[in-house]
């Protein structure tokens, strides 16, 4: 059994005064560019439209994950990429570059159509028992 198939999600999500309605975000967690794809379109399907692409993966694959969000969605889909500097960089003078970089990737891929933004992710120190 496909385990999209066992995820269930509400169609609508309303605020009780007047008709201001949510816009959740859904943080996407994958382990393939197929998963992502399938993820995608099975959300948007339910009507979902804003994206969080989560990364924590040291190879870093932000940039395509981004092509495969740009390819899959249009306009009125809305893709924030993670950047985290404990997970996906070295530190220092390295690490802003690559964010610089990240930055002016997705200021290039404007032209899908899809909202891109960043979110900048320092990360937290060790968890305290209790």
């Amino acid at each position: 059994k496909d385990s999209l198939s066992t995820i269930s999600l509400p169609r609508v999500i309303a605020l009780s005064a007047g008709t201001m309605a949510l816009r959740p975000r859904v943080e996407l967690f994958f382990k393939t560019d197929a998963e992502l794809r399938d993820r995608l379109r099975m959300l948007t399907g339910a009507g979902y439209r804003a994206f969080n692409l989560v990364n924590k993966d040291k190879r870093d694959p932000m940039e395509r994950w981004v092509d495969v969000c740009c390819e899959e969605l249009g306009p009125g889909n809305d893709v924030c990429a993670h950047f985290s500097s404990k997970y996906n960089s070295a530190g220092g003078p390295a690490a802003a570059e690559k964010l610089r970089a990240r930055l002016g990737y997705l200021a290039a891929r404007a032209e899908s159509g899809v909202a891109l933004s960043a979110l900048v992710v320092s990360g937290s120190g060790a968890r305290k028992p209790g």
